[in-house]
């Protein structure tokens, strides 16, 4: 978010340098310790919600990434050969096919 709106941020920074950045990353670190600690949380079920999200949202960063490593503009010389893109997206592939799988097995047994 600090990237976003153009504030500092990075923790190669001080707090006097980057203080919206630490105050979010404390909040979100603050956030956790709390749900976490919440009596009768189900933290295996939880750990296993966030590890599903984290797979839905892979194909579509991973997508966005080739895109942005494919783009002259941004990149320059440093731009994919056709080596790298042909395996970038054999991968992003073969983790698009195991996220359509992660859907269709609830409903497969």
């Amino acid at each position: 978010m600090a990237e976003a709106f153009g504030w500092e941020h990075g923790l190669d920074r001080s707090f006097r340098q980057a203080r919206i950045f630490y105050a979010l990353y404390v909040g979100l670190i603050v956030l956790s310790v709390v749900v976490v600690l919440v009596p009768g949380m189900p933290l295996f079920p939880l750990m296993w919600m966030s590890q599903s999200v984290n797979a839905i949202l892979l194909p579509v960063i991973l997508v966005l990434v080739l895109r942005l490593a494919n783009d002259r503009r941004i990149m320059g010389p440093w731009v994919n050969g056709r080596v790298q893109n042909g395996l970038a997206w054999l991968l992003t592939g073969l983790v698009t096919l195991a996220t359509l799988l992660l859907f269709v097995s609830p409903f497969t047994g």
